[in-house]
């Protein structure tokens, strides 16, 4: 069994850590919010993230599974310290360092002895290069005779599947200096997805880099082309659900992530094509499918947007219920929500709105609250069509796909549905006299 120290207990590292006890290894997590920290330790969970509670109560009275807010403490004796520490997009949407070198440096600092740094964080290229260095010049000053071993290990989690993910993953990257004895470790450390048939890609740490960045703005790419592809079949009449099941059929395409929307979000779409720009901006290179992407996924929650205002103030009503906040179903995430995006906007445009979400209902009344929005938050999926006109539906969970369509245009005072997320039955919804638009959808109201 190893001993591993996970640096930050947000998304990535909490479910990396609890994930990595789960594979076998002792771990603990540590973050400086002592708070955090201490409401861990009493099984309480800082997110919402299915499965996660019980993969972290199970490690934990198995024991391989602690919490720490003392950095020296928890790295006592570690095989490996993982950091799992936020990257945010900057003003100019490079990806910000600051916390992550913090990490480093608080290591270099802490630790008495030499355990193997693996960056987990999503980091532009170059990074564990720099980390490397930072951490040896600070073993210099304290005259340890150490030298820095870092690891790059991209996480490559779905949020709402988070658990599953990493648990059961596609692949797992492994970017290091072709040093046996650290990369026995890693394999070590993977061994039971590994055991289990989960390939694993052991590589350089820049082509490790640059695999997260070049995986998540490919996707963002695809739902960027879906999702012009629906507004073209709005147009033309086409209907985009058997479009996207003709292209899914390709065995060179797959279906996944051929779903039209209201465009992606969350924290890791659009930071990561932003960054993947800005790095190849500065070695010279264009990426401008990626930017493109990225344009027309902010247009496109500014047309749809656009849509919902002009039939509403066509058809003399103000008043809209919204189904849906987070920026995907599975998770209370609101971060780059294109739900909350198209709210903020048709508020901007004098309509009344009211709201519910099953999972993100605190964090929404903390952000509109802080924004000076005077949105209505309602407890209950069905009391927010009370005195509605219209209905937006702005995040695919399941409680709203299995909505009952007779109770729906009974509770609203208004007729007009508006699916944008193609996960309602159109020809269900016009037979109870409602109007209907989707997304690209065939069965469109005129």
């Amino acid at each position: 069994m190893k001993k591993i120290c996970v640096m930050g207990c947000g998304y990535v590292g909490l479910v990396s850590g609890a994930g990595l006890a789960q594979f076998g290894n002792y771990v603990t997590c540590f973050d400086i919010d002592k708070n955090r920290i201490e409401k861990l330790r009493n099984g309480i969970m800082p997110i919402y993230e299915p499965g996660l509670q019980e993969l972290v109560e199970e490690n934990s009275r198995a024991g391989r599974l602690d919490f720490a807010d003392d950095l020296s403490e928890a790295l006592n004796n570690c095989d490996a310290v993982f950091i799992a520490v936020q990257t945010p997009q900057d003003v100019d949407g490079n990806a910000n360092l600051e916390y992550l070198y913090k990490a480093a440096e608080d290591i270099a600092n802490s630790t008495a002895g030499n355990p193997v740094v693996v960056i987990k964080s999503t980091v532009p290229v170059g990074t564990a290069k720099e980390v490397a260095g930072r951490i040896n010049d600070k073993f210099e000053e304290r005259n340890l005779g150490y030298i820095a071993e870092v690891v790059s290990n991209p996480e490559f989690l779905i949020e709402g599947k988070a658990v599953k993910t990493f648990l059961e993953p596609d692949r797992i990257v492994i970017g290091c200096r072709q040093d046996e004895k650290v990369c026995t470790l890693m394999k070590d450390l993977y061994s039971k997805p590994a055991d289990e048939g989960r390939e694993l890609i052991v590589c350089s740490n820049e082509t490790a880099e640059t695999i997260k960045y070049a995986a998540n703005s490919f996707l963002a790419m695809k739902i960027s082309f879906i999702n012009q592809m629906a507004l073209l079949c709005g147009e033309t009449g086409a209907d985009i659900d058997t479009v996207a099941k003709a292209l899914g059929s390709d065995s060179r395409i797959n279906p996944r992530f051929l779903n039209p929307g209201p465009g992606y979000g969350g924290s890791c779409f659009p930071k990561d094509t932003k960054a993947l720009v800005r790095t190849a901006e500065k070695y010279g290179v264009d990426m401008s499918l990626v930017r493109e992407a990225d344009d027309s996924n902010e247009r496109h929650k500014e047309i749809l947007a656009g849509k919902i205002a002009a039939i509403m103030n066509k058809n003399g009503v103000s008043n809209l219920a919204v189904w849906g906040l987070s920026f995907k179903a599975g998770t209370g995430d609101l971060r780059n929500s294109p739900a909350i995006a198209m709210v903020k906007s048709l508020y901007a445009k004098g309509l009344h709105i009211k709201a519910y979400d099953p999972k993100a209902m605190k964090e929404a009344e903390h952000l509109f609250k802080n924004n000076n929005f005077n949105i209505e938050l309602s407890a209950d999926m069905y009391k927010t069509l009370e005195g509605a006109e219209a209905l937006l539906v702005a995040t695919e969970w399941e409680c709203f796909r299995e909505s009952d369509i007779s109770k729906v245009a009974s509770s609203m005072k208004g007729n007009l549905i508006f699916d944008y997320r193609n996960i309602l039955d159109p020809i269900r919804v016009k037979s109870e006299g409602m109007k209907y638009y989707g997304v690209g959808r065939r069965y469109e109201t005129d």
